[in-house]
């Protein structure tokens, strides 16, 4: 409704995520995972990325472990987020992905256990869960802010060169996901069915994505 809170907004926003993705059966989520992730590996920007963060899903996620385990056989370093919940900050830890060792401790996360700390500026791409998003770049998360936080932190560090591209199913885009100053819009968002490029203004980092599939 017009005058709404945003923070009402978006809490309405994750109800209605969260039924959709539920609506997904578990083979659905298998076969559109594998389909989205042979999608991300002929972008040519993920195929030049040397170093790429990337998540661990939760059952409702876009499972890339199949296209990370080729991206690893290929030379690719891999890192993975590792939580401060207190300061809710998060650090990519560089792992062995055959050999990476987990653990959750809150909201049901999977982290790593152990791995060296990389710089931000040696990320040359970032992969991005949420619940929802929209064709602009907006992005609904959690609520907790830890990508708006790394992601402002990451590109203060790479510069015009960073890239940080949304991952999920397209029956996770909405018409439009209201933004706040503090929000973080998404350079790209690879779902199993096309990849959008979300930045209306031609930046170096463009050159690395793909249209390809629109």
């Amino acid at each position: 409704m017009p005058g709404e809170p945003i923070a009402q907004k978006k809490r309405m926003m994750r109800q209605n995520a969260r039924k959709v993705l539920a609506a997904l059966s578990e083979r659905e989520r298998e076969l559109r995972s594998r389909s989205l992730g042979a999608k991300m590996w002929d972008m040519p920007g993920f195929r030049a990325a040397r170093t790429i963060m990337v998540y661990l899903a939760t059952p409702e996620e876009v499972d890339l472990s199949s296209l990370i385990e080729k991206a690893a056989a290929a030379g690719k370093r891999i890192c993975v987020p590792r939580m401060d919940w207190a300061a809710r900050l998060m650090s990519p830890l560089i792992v062995d992905w055959n050999a990476m060792k987990t653990e959750v401790r809150e909201h049901g996360i999977a982290e790593p256990v152990g791995g060296a700390s990389a710089k931000l500026e040696s990320l040359d791409l970032v992969l991005v869960p949420g619940l929802a998003f929209d064709e602009s770049g907006h992005r609904l998360g959690r609520g907790a802010g830890f990508y708006d936080r790394f992601l402002e932190a990451f590109r203060a560090r790479r510069g015009p060169e960073a890239v940080a591209l949304g991952v999920c199913f397209e029956a996770q885009l909405v018409g439009e996901i209201p933004s706040e100053p503090h929000d973080e819009r998404l350079d790209g968002i690879v779902t199993e069915k096309r990849v959008l490029l979300c930045r209306k203004k031609p930046r170096r980092a463009d050159k690395k994505l793909s249209r390809n599939d629109q």
